[in-house]
C-alpha cells in the first residue's frame, strides 16, 4: 500500500536522500480513502415527501499519516530533525508526493504536510506526518497522447513508458485518421481536461473535433476551430489549458507564459459579440470517460497530457 511503500519522493527529492525508512508504530485499522460525500438536496415538505437531489460533493480532501524511521531503531540527531522537517513542511502550496510502491500501480498526490509528531524513546525515534491532499482522492501517473498529421514530421509509432522530470509519463504516439485517448479515470460521471500543446505554423487553421461527445447532430458544440496565430511555429507550441480556461505560448526571451487573445486566433468580431451574449459557446477540449475519438483537421502535432483521477485513498 502507499502508505507503507519501500520509499516516498516530495518535492523532488527521496526519502532515500535523508536515510529514513517508512514504518508504522502500531498496526492501522484502516486505510484513509477520503470518499465521505454530501448530498445537495432540497427540503422536505408536507407537500414535497421527498426532497430534490440535486448532484453530491466531496465532504473534505484526502488525509492520511507517513511515518518515518532510521534504520535499526537508532534515534534521530537534532540536525536530521531540522533537514527533515526543512524538506517535508517547506512547501506551501500543493506538491507532488508520490511512493515507491511496486506492488500497485502508481498514485500521486499533491499536497502539503500539515503536522508532524513523534515517538520519543532513548531520543526520537519516529516522526509521523500529516499529509493533507488538495482533493479527495489521488491521480495517476501522467498521460500523454501525442498525435500528427504533417508528412514531412511523422512521429515514431510506439507505446512505451518514459521518464521525464522524474515524473514516469505514460506515452501513446499516433499518425492514424483519427486519434483516440484512452481516459481511464475513477471519477466515471465526469469530464476531465487535458492540457493541450498544438505543434504547427502560422496562419494554419485547426480543427479539433470529439466524435465520443457527439450526442446530437450539432457537431459544433463539441468542435473548436482556431488558427495559429503569428508568434507560434512548429518549435513553440500553442497551449490550451481547458481546466483553467487558458491558451498561451511560452516566450523564451520572456521566459514566461504569454496568453493569447481570442482575436489572435481567428475569431471574428461577430464570434466575439456572440461569445459575450452567451449565443455561441466556445468548446474546451474535455475527455468522456473511455475511449475518446478526435478528428483533427489541419497540419499539425497535438499533445494531450492529463492525469487521471485514482480512487483508492492512502492504499
Amino acid at each position: 500500500m502507499a502508505i507503507f511503500g519501500s520509499s516516498f519522493t516530495y518535492n523532488g527529492k527521496s526519502s532515500d536522500d535523508f536515510g529514513v525508512i517508512i514504518c508504522a508504530s502500531e498496526q492501522p485499522e484502516s486505510i484513509p480513502m477520503g470518499l465521505t460525500r454530501e448530498i445537495l438536496k432540497g427540503e422536505i415538505t408536507s407537500r414535497r415527501p421527498v426532497s430534490n437531489w440535486y448532484n453530491t460533493k466531496y465532504s473534505d480532501v484526502l488525509t492520511f499519516e507517513v511515518t518515518i524511521t532510521k534504520p535499526e531503531n537508532r534515534a534521530f540527531s537534532r540536525e536530521e530533525v531540522r533537514d527533515i522537517n526543512a524538506w517535508l513542511t517547506g512547501p506551501r502550496t500543493p506538491t507532488l508526493l508520490f511512493f515507491e510502491d511496486e506492488a500497485f500501480d502508481p498514485i500521486n498526490y499533491y499536497g502539503v504536510f500539515t503536522d508532524v509528531t513523534n515517538v520519543y524513546g532513548s531520543g526520537i525515534l519516529m516522526l509521523t506526518y500529516t499529509f493533507t491532499a488538495d482533493s479527495p482522492y489521488g491521480w495517476s501517473n501522467e498521460r500523454e497522447f501525442a498525435y500528427n498529421n504533417l508528412e514531412n514530421c511523422l512521429l515514431a509509432v510506439n507505446d512505451k513508458n518514459v521518464s521525464v522530470n522524474n515524473k514516469n509519463v505514460e506515452v501513446t504516439i499516433q499518425n492514424a485518421e483519427l486519434f483516440e485517448v484512452n481516459n481511464d479515470t475513477d471519477e466515471i460521471g465526469d469530464f476531465t481536461y487535458p492540457l493541450i500543446a498544438i505543434y504547427s505554423y502560422a496562419g494554419t487553421q485547426i480543427t479539433i473535433d470529439n466524435y465520443s461527445e457527439i450526442s446530437t447532430n450539432d457537431l459544433l458544440s463539441h468542435s473548436l476551430t482556431l488558427t495559429i496565430p503569428n508568434a507560434i511555429d512548429y518549435t513553440n507550441p500553442l497551449y490550451i489549458d481547458s481546466k483553467n480556461h487558458k491558451i498561451y505560448y511560452y516566450s523564451n526571451t520572456k521566459k514566461k507564459n504569454i496568453p493569447v487573445q481570442l482575436s489572435d486566433l481567428g475569431f471574428t468580431s461577430d464570434n466575439l459579440t456572440n461569445l459575450d451574449n452567451g449565443s455561441l459557446e466556445l468548446y474546451w477540449v474535455r475527455l468522456v470517460p473511455g475511449v475518446n475519438k478526435f478528428k483533427i483537421t489541419g497540419g499539425c502535432s497535438i499533445k494531450m497530457t492529463f492525469r487521471c483521477p485514482r480512487k483508492v485513498g492512502a492504499y
